[in-house]
């Protein structure tokens, strides 16, 4: 249910806040990636009643990342600050419903949440309600991540968003530095 991209810093408790789906009666697995200096913490939380639902796959590279994927019903990022969200960007490439916080770049990449459902931060009952949303419907499921995909290929492509960067350094260049300022001739 759960990837976030490989990093090195931190891992969050966010993700685990969807241990309400339990007490609402959710069948789901989640899956973690990342590792940090929170781990030991994450591993004492899941001994209880999560240890066979959740999983804390650490580091995981390229090839794992898109495995995790694949074998997802939905991703969560349960995030209290993004900026784009990469993690984010991969599993709308790979037609994956999304749960996402409201923070940072999320709200753009996901188009204001038209292709995702978006919750507050740090409000594990909206996240927990989104996530049994989506995990009781498949149809949504389905939609949301079609929906997602044709985001990212529309508007996230490799050759646009060289284009876009290179006509933001030719109007910063022609405009002194400032983007969207044109020179004015002589003085």
């Amino acid at each position: 249910m759960h990837a976030t991209r490989p990093r090195r810093e931190p891992v969050g408790h966010e993700g685990l806040e969807c241990v309400d789906l339990l007490a609402r009666g959710v069948d789901f697995r989640m899956e973690i990636l990342g590792d940090g200096s929170e781990r030991a913490s994450l591993e004492g939380r899941l001994a209880g009643s999560l240890g066979g639902r959740v999983k804390l796959l650490g580091w995981v590279d390229e090839r794992g990342i898109l495995a995790t994927l694949r074998r997802a019903s939905l991703f969560v990022l349960p995030s209290r600050r993004e900026s784009l969200g990469v993690a984010l960007m991969e599993a709308m490439a790979c037609a994956k419903a999304v749960v996402a916080t409201s923070v940072g770049g999320v709200p753009e990449v996901t188009d204001a949440g038209r292709c995702a459902l978006l919750v507050p931060p740090e409000d594990p009952n909206a996240l927990a309600d989104a996530v049994a949303t989506l995990l009781a419907d498949p149809r949504r499921r389905a939609d949301l991540g079609l929906a997602a995909r044709a985001r990212i290929v529309e508007s996230f492509r490799l050759d646009q968003s060289v284009a876009r960067l290179r006509q933001l350094w030719k109007e910063a260049i022609a405009g002194g530095g400032r983007p969207g300022m044109r020179a004015s001739g002589g003085s």
